[in-house]
């Protein structure tokens, strides 16, 4: 991972970049329920992707879904653990965008941060390092997100310095199944890093 690796996390914490399918099978237990907590521990705030209550086998075939664009013969995804001993306690994934035209930028996919490990920087760790893996590794200068407008997770990118370039009503589900506005943003990292 280059100087990205230099990135420090807290005692006790391992980062972990995926690099083959059978690295993705072995953490894949781990990933699931992962997955399960941060969508079924409060359904009214996560707004990733799933309906609560997620079943185990929805949150195990959607970790093993990701092996093609993550492996595959035009991969277009990165995801790093961060593990404490053999538990995923976090998750960042970078996804590239494969017209000529976008590829200076990449999307954060899945941050996910375990409920448990929250409040201790994690995410920021986390975020930090994507964004000089993106810039130092894939060479890319602009990050970009979207996340719930009234969830805690709007602050925190604003927090580490992203603009909010946008807001749609009603962009997507909760876990819960209510509508809430969706927050986009942006960060360029030319000057940054």
């Amino acid at each position: 991972m280059g100087s990205s690796a230099a990135l420090k996390f807290p005692t006790g914490f391992t980062l972990h970049q995926i690099t083959s399918p059978e690295e993705l099978e072995r953490w894949n237990p781990s990933l699931t329920q992962l997955l399960l907590s941060c969508v079924n521990d409060d359904p009214s705030a996560s707004s990733i992707g799933f309906h609560a209550p997620l079943s185990t086998t929805k949150a195990t075939e959607f970790w093993s879904s990701q092996s093609p664009q993550l492996f595959g013969l035009n991969p277009r995804a990165t995801l790093f653990v961060l593990a404490r001993d053999t538990t995923a306690v976090g998750t960042i994934s970078l996804v590239t965008h494969p017209k000529e035209t976008h590829a200076h930028k990449v999307e954060v996919g899945k941050l996910l941060v375990s409920a448990a490990e929250r409040g201790h920087g994690l995410g920021r760790k986390l975020m930090e390092m994507a964004e000089r893996f993106a810039k130092e590794e894939l060479g890319k200068t602009m990050v970009l997100l979207d996340t719930a407008s009234d969830t805690p997770a709007r602050g925190f990118y604003l927090k580490l310095g992203y603009t909010e370039w946008g807001v749609c009503p009603q962009y997507a589900e909760s876990a819960d199944g209510h509508l809430h506005d969706c927050s986009f943003f942006y960060k360029c990292l030319d000057n940054q890093i």
